[in-house]
């Protein structure tokens, strides 16, 4: 016979997935209170910035390749990039997918970075230093990099 939830013996705030109310965490309070804290970076590898440099410098070393019976000296990242989009014209599902994928998102990060610039320029602030003359009250301002010697407000 099934208990009636009106009652007080019936469990209804403890069960599957229901600890009791004592052992629930609180609201506004972390379930790991010592961990890792907000806006801390992991700690890099630490031989991540060697290897990024030997990728770079081997990404930009030159190499020769023969297109069109001619001997042609280019960095290997361009070498790659034509080899792909050569495979690509040829019908290769795969490279065409691989060339497309990477067109487009060298558009977006070239869009964000133009994006980026247009905040950038949109949020300069002039700086105004405003000095005030202890002795009678008199005002100075001055915009740095104005060109421009500093105002009085004697008159």
């Amino acid at each position: 016979m099934a208990q009636d939830p009106a009652s007080q013996d019936y469990p209804a705030e403890v069960g599957y997935r229901r600890p009791p109310k004592e052992t629930q965490y609180r609201k506004g309070h972390s379930g790991n209170p010592k961990g890792k804290p907000k806006g801390t970076r992991s700690r890099p590898r630490p031989h991540a910035e060697r290897l990024a440099s030997l990728m770079l410098e081997e990404a930009y070393r030159p190499v020769t390749i023969h297109e069109d019976g001619r001997e042609i000296t280019l960095p290997m990242a361009q070498a790659v990039f034509r080899s792909l989009a050569a495979a690509a014209s040829r019908g290769e599902a795969r490279a065409q997918a691989m060339f497309l994928k990477l067109v487009s998102a060298t558009e977006e990060g070239k869009a964000a970075a133009e994006e980026m610039l247009e905040d950038i320029e949109a949020e300069k602030k002039t700086i105004e230093i405003v000095i005030v003359d202890p002795a009678d009250g008199s005002r100075t301002s001055h915009r740095p990099g104005s060109g421009r010697e500093p105002q009085t407000g004697k008159g």
